[in-house]
C-alpha cells in the first residue's frame, strides 16, 4: 500500500527533514515491511516556499521499513504517486519513453515528463486509480490530484502559511503547526441526524481538515488556490454509431478496465 505525505510552507521551520520523516512514520503500521523515500526542497530565497515530500510503499510484515532520502538538488519538479496508472505503457509511448520500463520510481518520472510537456492537462489522460502531489519549483506551484472516483484519499489542512497534505489524517498532526481538534458540527450531525449526512462532503471529523474531492485537480500557485475538474462526461457529444459498434466498444472498454 502506498501513502503520501507533503507540506508546503512559507514560514521558517527548524528541521524540515525531521518533520516530513515524522509525518511519514505516523502512517507506518506497527508491523510492516517496505520502504519510504523523503525529500526536502530548501529555497535559496526566503520568499520562496519550503516543500517536503514523502512516498511510502509498505505492506504488513516483519521485515522492517527502509528509509531513503532522495537527492533533489538539480530537480525543479517533485512528485509522489499513490496508486496505479493502468495506461502507463500507452502514456510512455506517447511521450517517447520506453514502455517496458519497470524501474523504481518510473511512474513518477512519467508524471514529471507528461506534466512538463502538457501541464495539468496530462493528468486528464491518465486511466487509473490514483492520487498524486506535485510541486513545480519554477512556477511556485503545488498540485494535488485525485482520480475520477476518488479511490485514493488525500486529506489537507492549512493555516494560510502552510499547506499539509497526506493520505491519512494522522500524518497531518505529526506536523508541528497543527493539532487535532474535533469538528463538533459534523460529530453532531453524525450522532443525532444520520450517518448519511457525513457522505459526499469534504468535511472530516477533525476541525480544519478537509478531504480533497474526487475528480479534482487542486492547484496552489503564488498563494492563490483554484480547483479544476479532472474529467467530464460530454453529454452533448453523442456518437452516431451502430448498436453492434457500441457493443464492441463497451466490451473493449470493459476488458481494458
Amino acid at each position: 500500500m502506498s501513502r503520501i505525505s507533503a507540506f508546503h510552507s512559507r514560514g521558517v521551520m527548524d528541521g524540515p527533514g525531521s518533520v516530513i520523516r515524522s509525518m511519514a512514520a505516523a502512517m507506518v503500521p506497527a508491523t510492516a515491511c517496505g520502504r519510504y523515500t523523503w525529500s526536502v526542497s530548501v529555497p535559496e530565497d526566503t520568499a520562496e516556499p519550503l516543500v517536503a515530500f514523502a512516498g511510502l510503499d509498505v505492506q504488513p510484515g516483519d521485515g522492517g521499513v527502509e528509509e531513503t532520502q532522495a537527492e533533489i538538488q538539480d530537480c525543479d519538479i517533485l512528485t509522489v504517486l499513490d496508486g496505479a496508472l493502468h495506461n502507463r505503457k500507452e502514456l510512455a509511448r506517447d511521450l517517447g519513453l520506453d514502455p517496458s520500463f519497470h524501474d523504481t520510481g518510473m511512474d513518477e518520472k512519467l508524471l514529471v515528463e507528461g506534466y512538463l510537456r502538457e501541464g495539468t492537462n496530462f493528468f486528464r489522460r491518465i486511466n487509473g486509480e490514483f492520487s498524486l502531489v506535485l510541486f513545480d519549483r519554477k512556477k511556485n506551484c503545488l498540485i494535488a490530484v485525485r482520480d475520477r472516483f476518488g479511490t485514493h484519499p488525500l486529506f489537507m489542512t492549512s493555516d494560510g502559511e502552510s499547506y499539509v497534505i497526506a493520505t491519512e489524517i494522522k500524518s497531518l498532526f505529526a506536523h508541528p503547526d497543527f493539532k487535532a481538534s474535533p469538528n463538533m458540527s459534523l460529530v453532531r450531525r453524525y450522532m443525532f441526524s444520520s450517518y448519511r449526512y457525513t457522505f459526499g462532503t469534504e468535511e472530516t471529523f477533525f476541525e480544519g481538515v478537509s478531504l480533497l474531492a474526487p475528480n479534482n485537480i487542486w492547484v496552489l500557485e503564488d498563494g492563490d488556490v483554484r480547483q479544476e475538474t479532472l474529467w467530464e462526461f460530454d453529454v452533448a457529444n453523442r456518437s452516431e454509431i451502430s448498436d453492434e459498434d457500441a457493443i464492441d466498444q463497451f466490451h473493449a472498454l470493459l476488458e481494458d478496465s
